[in-house]
């Protein structure tokens, strides 16, 4: 194997937590400063107008706030022995070299249009390599992913078995298990909603696009199921 390498954007995994409390918070503080001008203002059209332009600029000017914290513009780069990752934002925070030998197993997951590779490491917490999803055109992340897995497989091992790679939940028997019952599930929910004189409560497009989501990742997993895996 020879070296490769990929331009890629992340996610930057060590913040997700604290972006997403600021971001709530940053959407309870505007949706507080909407009620305080709704109670201001009387004329009706300039309370829609004010409104708008509060919500919609405020809210994109968060969104793209967000973006530029979370995201993270990297390059991997790949050799028969190590994976290098090299931040390319002007204060590297998640520049490193790691040696293949060195993972203890890995584990890759994909989910409503993001995709993930977690390394477990000895003595340290796990390595999270999250595509940017919607926010963001990714890169090749599954170039990256099969050229990291042909390492990996070539790489000598410590415990002596080449592929060292756990099982992601739509990877297992139970998620198949749950998509039956999710299945039956929305078949009532659907009969209901034809035989039902009433109309039915509750986020039915919610739980329709949930249950869509699910099958995808599950059927996306599909090639996995069967694929050889040291641990389950």
């Amino acid at each position: 194997m020879h070296l490769q390498t990929f331009e890629l954007t992340l996610i930057d995994t060590t913040r997700t937590t604290r972006l997403t409390v600021l971001l709530l918070l940053g959407v309870f503080t505007l949706a507080g400063i909407s009620i305080w001008v709704a109670l201001q203002i009387d004329n009706k059209a300039l309370l829609l107008l004010v409104l708008v332009a509060l919500l919609g600029g405020g809210g994109y000017l968060g969104w793209r706030a967000y973006k530029q914290a979370a995201l993270v513009p990297a390059l991997l780069t790949i050799t028969p022995a190590r994976l290098q990752i090299e931040d390319l934002r002007p204060e590297p925070r998640l520049s490193q070299t790691l040696r293949l030998a060195d993972i203890i197993t890995y584990r890759y997951s994909s989910y409503n249009n993001t995709e993930e590779l977690r390394l477990n490491l000895p003595d340290a917490p796990p390595l999270k390599l999250r595509s940017a999803g919607a926010l963001a055109k990714s890169g090749d992340f599954r170039g990256m992913l099969a050229a990291f897995e042909q390492a990996m497989n070539e790489a000598p091992s410590p415990t002596g078995v080449a592929t060292r790679r756990e099982r992601s939940f739509f990877e297992k028997p139970v998620s198949t298990y749950l998509l039956v019952v999710f299945t039956v599930v929305i078949g009532i929910v659907g009969v209901a909603i034809f035989t039902s004189h009433r109309p039915l409560q509750g986020n039915l497009l919610g739980v329709i696009g949930t249950y869509v989501a699910y099958v995808v990742a599950w059927r996306a997993a599909a090639p996995r199921r069967n694929a050889p895996s040291e641990t389950s």
